[in-house]
């Protein structure tokens, strides 16, 4: 397994993360069109579980790791720091605090559903856990985590 590759892979989708809130408070999750526009991500703290082998991802830094660009017409543009800067489309469905994220990247084709734990004019965090099969690698990937954007 190319764990490298799965954790970016992961980064870049908002990573491949359906994300579950324990506290829902639906004053801190906003609207649809506080979505829209640029999103910078601060911080992604998660883990990664692919055929029995579980690998922690923690990475912050106050200069961003990549941004999430959310478009009126639905569609998502990610671009990671790391990775060259090369962006990557997606697109989104945003529903009562849920947010759905549609990939056909990597020749994988997959969606996520989020909770938005908080969505201000100025803050976006999401966390939970996913499943989704990688068809690259083959076998189930379970990831957990919380990441964190400011408004760019």
């Amino acid at each position: 397994m190319n764990v490298t590759k799965l954790l970016r892979g992961f980064l870049l989708l908002i990573l491949a993360a359906g994300l579950t809130s324990c506290d829902k408070d639906d004053d801190k999750v906003g609207n649809a069109n506080m979505l829209i526009g640029t999103w910078e991500l601060l911080s992604a703290d998660f883990s990664i579980t692919h055929n029995g082998e579980t690998v922690d991802f923690r990475d912050a830094n106050s200069n961003g790791l990549g941004t999430f660009t959310f478009k009126p017409n639905g569609e998502l543009i990610v671009v990671d720091y790391e990775d060259g800067y090369t962006p990557v489309q997606a697109s989104y469905v945003y529903d009562k605090g849920k947010l759905t994220i549609l990939s056909n990247d990597w020749s994988m084709s997959y969606s996520t559903t989020y909770d938005i734990t908080e969505l201000t004019s100025q803050r976006l965090v999401l966390g939970g856990t996913s499943r989704y099969y990688d068809e690259i690698n083959g076998g189930l990937v379970v990831s957990t985590g919380k990441l964190t954007f400011r408004k760019f």
